[in-house]
């Protein structure tokens, strides 16, 4: 009998930060998962702060500000491994200047940071457009919306 991979998937948020998920954050990540078909891997989710991604920002981005999401891409697209860090504090931000829910944020960015993961890149307006669809595309799938 064979045996299906799963991926690993772990979730944290900053000890000094406590946060309650407003929907069951693993079950979404694995709805994710199985939509795009990956099978294995691994994923590192940590819902940080302001303080904190400021700090990564900086450190590997060189840029001092905030942002909502940012990937560490540590294995392949075939094989993702990866640390996706995600700002509470922006997601609540950009959740109420786009009037929907933190939940439905929360879920957009964490799709972000998996689409990051895969291949898929924001740096440019055409690479953008293309992810931020393939976003749309997952959120109607999963049927979530604003």
């Amino acid at each position: 009998m064979m045996t299906q991979n799963l991926p690993l998937i772990h979730i944290q948020t900053n000890s000094n930060h406590p946060f309650s998920f407003p929907f069951e954050c693993d079950t979404f990540i694995h709805s994710i998962l199985q939509y795009l078909q990956i099978h294995e891997g691994h994923f590192e989710f940590t819902f940080t702060t302001d303080t904190h991604i400021t700090e990564l920002h900086s450190e590997y981005f060189n840029k001092d500000s905030t942002t909502d999401v940012i990937t560490f891409n540590l294995g392949s697209h075939s094989v993702p491994d990866g640390d996706i860090y995600i700002c509470i504090d922006e997601a609540k931000r950009q959740a109420s200047h786009l009037n929907h829910s933190l939940e439905f944020e929360l879920k957009t960015l964490i799709i972000h940071g998996i689409l990051h993961l895969i291949g898929f890149v924001d740096d440019e307006p055409a690479l953008k457009k293309k992810m931020f669809q393939k976003q749309d595309e997952i959120l109607n799938a999963l049927g979530e919306s604003a």
